[in-house]
Order: structure tokens, then C-alpha cells, then sequence
């Protein structure tokens, strides 16, 4: 019932306030039915561009650098934490692979040799 009021608003025959009190629905039902993924995608569509854009051009920014970048470059203020949002809603990610520490040469002695308690066996293994 609420996609149908939905496609009527889009289509401009009737507004909001009029579907809702043809369907006896209220308006927060209305508004509220909307995923929130959906909801962010709406308004937030002119940001993708800009976003992948910057994106393209450079693959190595994360998500701070790329946040300084629009404020910078073009006037947006966006939360770090909305940011990381449309990212992972916009399947837009960083072309930057981040290297795993290596273990140390003492970890690697220690694992090999397994760390042994008073009586001689065997206790645990180190690892990260």
C-alpha cells in the first residue's frame, strides 16, 4: 500500500499530504516505511560523484584524507562517521592494500619452540 502511495507522489498526481489521508495511513508511515539505506541514498546521490571522483584520482586517500578533501576542494562538510556509511552503502572502496606486519624474529623462535612450563611440556603457542 505504501509503494503504490509512493509511486502516485512520484508520479505528481497527488501529494503527500492527500495519499496518505486517501489510504488512512499517517504520514510518518509513510516516511518511515523507507529503508534508511534508501533514505541515504536519496540524499545523498550528488555526493557519489564528487566522492568517486576523488576516489579515481587518488586511489591511495582513506576515508580522513578524503574527508579533508572535499571540505578543501569543494565546500562539503561531511561526519567521518556518515562518510563510512556511504561508502560501504556505495560499494565505493579504497584501491590501497594495507601490509601486514611481519612477526619478529623472536616470535617466530618462540613459536618454534613452543613455550614449555617447569615440568617440560608444552603450555601454548604464541601467535597474533
Amino acid at each position: 500500500m505504501i509503494e503504490y502511495a509512493r509511486e502516485v507522489v512520484s508520479i505528481g498526481r497527488v501529494g503527500v499530504n492527500g495519499v496518505c489521508r486517501l489510504l488512512g495511513i499517517s504520514k510518518k508511515s509513510y516516511y518511515y516505511s523507507e529503508s534508511p539505506e534508501v533514505r541515504l541514498d536519496k540524499k545523498y546521490e550528488g555526493l557519489k560523484v564528487v566522492i568517486s571522483r576523488i576516489i579515481e584520482d587518488n586511489p591511495a586517500y582513506g576515508y580522513r584524507r578524503l574527508q579533508k578533501a572535499l571540505k578543501e576542494m569543494h565546500g562539503i562538510l561531511v561526519n567521518h562517521k556518515l562518510l563510512k556509511k556511504l561508502l560501504k552503502l556505495w560499494g565505493l572502496e579504497f584501491k590501497r592494500k594495507i601490509k601486514k606486519p611481519s612477526k619478529s624474529m623472536v616470535r617466530k623462535i618462540l613459536n618454534f619452540l613452543g613455550r614449555r612450563d617447569s615440568w617440560g611440556s608444552k603450555q601454548e603457542v604464541f601467535s597474533r
